[in-house]
C-alpha cells in the first residue's frame, strides 16, 4: 500500500495538469456551448500552469525514484526539466491571449489542447519505458497538430499542420519500428531492464533498434537530415504556438536523449558514433548556410533552430562517450538560455502582428533603431545571445557545451561547431545593421499591436539573457546544486 502511495504521489503534477486541462471545455459545454470570455480562460489557464508548478515543487526530493513497474522515473534532471517547461508554458500562454492568429471563439479549444501539449512533456520527460515514452511523443504531438491550423481563414496553417501530420507519423512509425526491434534483443522495453540484459544480447538487433529509435527523436527536434518540416511548420503556425515548439520540444526531447543514452552506449561500434557525430555537423552548418538567405523573420529562427539542435548534440555525443556531469550540466544551460533567447525573439514577432496573415521580414526592421529604440535594442541583446556573442547568455551557453565536448576528447567536431557558429553570426547581424543602419522604406507602421504579455515576455527574456550572461558561474552552479 505504501508504494501504491508513493508512485501516485510521484504523478501528481501528471494528474493536476489532466484534471486541470478539461476544465476550458467543460465550462463551455456546461455552458451550452457559448464561448466564455478570453480573459477568464487566461486567468484559468495560468492557474492551471501555477497549481501544476505547485504540484511539482511538493516534491523537494533529489533522490531518484521509480515507480509504476520502473515505467516512471523521478530524479533532479525531471524536476529541473518540469521548471524549465512550466516557464515555457507561462509565457506561451501570455504570447497566445490576444494573438490574431488564435480565435476567439476557439479559446477554450485552444487552452485545451496546449494545456495537454504541456501533459504530454510532463509524461515523455518521467518516462523510463520505451512505450511510455511513444505515449508521451504521441500525447503532445496530437494536440500540436490542431494547435498548428486551429481557426482563422488562411490555408497556410492548415496546410503546416497537415505536413506536420503526415511526417509527424512516419517519426512515430520508425519510434515503434525501433521499440520492437530493442524489444526483440532485450526482451524488455522497460529501460533498466534493457540495460540489464543488454551486453548479452543480440548486438545486430539492439544497434538497429536504437539507430531507428533516433531516428525517431532526431525528427522531432529536426536534426539534419530529418529536419524538413520545420521552416514551412515554424512560419505557417500561430507565433505563440511556434515559441511553444521551438523550445518546449527541444528541452523535452533533448532531456529524454540524456537518459537513453546508456542505452546508446550499449551499442559497441564506432560505426555509431562516426553516424552521430556527422548528423551533428551537417545539422549545424545546414542550418546556419540556409539561415543566411532567409528575409522572413520567422524562417530565418526556424533555420537557426535547425542550427542550434546541433549544437545540442554536442553534449549528447559527450554524454556517450563517458563526459556524464560536464554534458549534462552544459546541455541544460544552454537549453535554459535558449528558451529565452527564443521566447524573447518570437515575442517580438507577435508584436509585428496585428492579423493572422502578417509576416514579418528582415526588410521591416530598417530604421526601428529610430522609431522604436526600446525594442531595437532588445532584439539585439536577444539576436547577439543568440549569435554566441560575449557577454550574453548564449555565449557561455556555447563555451559550456563545447567544453563538455573537448572534455570527450571531440577537439575537431568543436572545430566545426566553431566554423559554423562563426558563418551564423553574419545572419544574426543583419537584423541589427538593418535596424540601425538602414532608412525605413516602407511607409506603413508594421509594429504596434502593444500586447502587454508579449512585452513581458520580451522584457523578461532580455533580463534573463543578460543575467545569464553576466552571472554565468552563480547560474551553472545553481545548475549543478539542483543534483543534476
Amino acid at each position: 500500500m505504501g508504494v501504491y502511495i508513493q508512485d501516485i504521489s510521484l504523478t501528481i503534477p501528471l494528474v493536476v495538469l489532466f484534471l486541470l486541462s478539461m476544465v476550458p471545455v467543460a465550462v463551455k459545454v456546461i455552458g451550452g456551448n457559448e464561448e466564455p470570455r478570453p480573459l477568464m480562460t487566461f486567468i484559468f489557464g495560468i492557474a492551471a500552469i501555477g497549481l501544476t508548478a505547485v504540484a511539482v515543487s511538493l516534491r523537494a526530493t533529489n533522490e531518484i525514484t521509480l515507480a509504476f513497474e520502473n515505467t516512471v522515473v523521478y530524479s533532479p534532471l525531471i524536476k529541473l526539466t518540469t521548471v524549465f517547461l512550466i516557464l515555457s508554458a507561462l509565457f506561451t500562454a501570455l504570447l497566445a491571449y490576444r494573438h490574431p492568429a488564435i480565435p476567439k471563439n476557439q479559446y477554450s479549444e485552444h487552452m485545451f489542447l496546449f494545456l495537454n501539449t504541456l501533459l504530454g512533456m510532463f509524461v515523455l520527460v518521467y518516462s523510463h519505458d520505451l512505450i511510455l515514452t511513444f505515449v508521451g511523443i504521441e500525447l503532445l504531438s496530437l494536440p500540436l497538430y490542431v494547435l498548428i491550423g486551429i481557426g482563422g481563414n488562411s490555408v497556410i496553417p492548415k496546410e503546416s499542420s497537415f505536413k506536420y501530420f503526415v511526417l509527424g507519423s512516419f517519426a512515430s512509425a520508425f519510434l515503434l519500428f525501433g521499440t520492437a526491434f530493442i524489444y526483440g534483443a532485450t526482451q524488455s522495453t522497460d529501460i533498466s531492464t534493457i540495460l540489464e540484459n543488454g551486453e548479452k544480447s543480440n548486438q545486430l538487433y539492439l544497434t538497429m533498434g536504437v539507430m531507428i529509435f533516433l531516428i525517431g527523436l532526431f525528427f522531432k527536434v529536426a536534426l539534419v537530415p530529418f529536419h524538413a518540416w520545420l521552416p514551412d511548420v515554424y512560419q505557417g503556425a500561430p507565433t505563440p504556438i511556434t515559441a511553444f515548439m521551438a523550445t518546449s520540444v527541444k528541452i523535452v526531447i533533448f532531456v529524454f536523449l540524456l537518459g537513453f543514452v546508456p542505452v546508446i552506449r550499449l551499442v559497441e561500434s564506432h560505426a555509431v558514433i562516426y553516424v552521430l557525430q556527422w548528423v551533428a555537423i551537417l545539422t549545424m552548418f545546414f542550418g546556419n548556410l540556409i539561415a543566411l538567405k532567409q528575409n522572413n523573420f520567422k524562417r530565418m529562427l526556424a533555420y537557426s533552430s535547425i542550427s542550434h539542435s546541433g549544437y545540442l548534440f554536442l553534449g549528447i555525443i559527450a554524454a556517450v562517450l563517458g563526459v556524464d556531469d560536464a554534458s549534462v550540466h552544459g546541455i541544460m544551460y544552454y537549453l535554459l538560455t535558449y528558451l529565452f533567447m527564443t521566447l524573447g525573439a518570437f515575442a517580438i514577432v507577435c508584436l509585428y502582428e496585428k492579423s493572422e496573415d502578417s509576416e514579418l521580414t528582415i526588410d521591416h526592421l530598417k530604421g526601428l533603431a529610430k522609431s522604436n529604440p526600446w525594442l531595437a535594442a532588445a532584439l539585439s541583446v536577444l539576436l547577439l545571445s543568440l549569435a554566441g556573442i560575449p557577454p550574453f547568455g548564449g555565449f557561455f551557453a556555447k563555451l559550456f557545451l563545447f567544453s563538455s565536448a573537448i572534455q570527450a576528447e571531440q577537439f575537431w567536431l568543436v572545430v566545426w561547431a566553431v566554423i559554423s557558429s562563426v558563418i551564423g553570426v553574419y545572419y544574426y547581424l543583419r537584423p541589427i545593421v538593418y535596424m540601425y543602419m538602414k532608412e525605413k522604406e516602407i511607409q506603413e507602421e508594421f509594429v504596434q499591436n502593444h500586447s502587454a504579455g508579449a512585452i513581458a515576455t520580451v522584457v523578461f527574456s532580455v533580463v534573463m539573457i543578460i543575467l545569464l550572461g553576466f552571472a554565468a558561474q552563480p547560474f551553472l552552479a545553481k545548475i549543478i546544486h539542483t543534483g543534476v
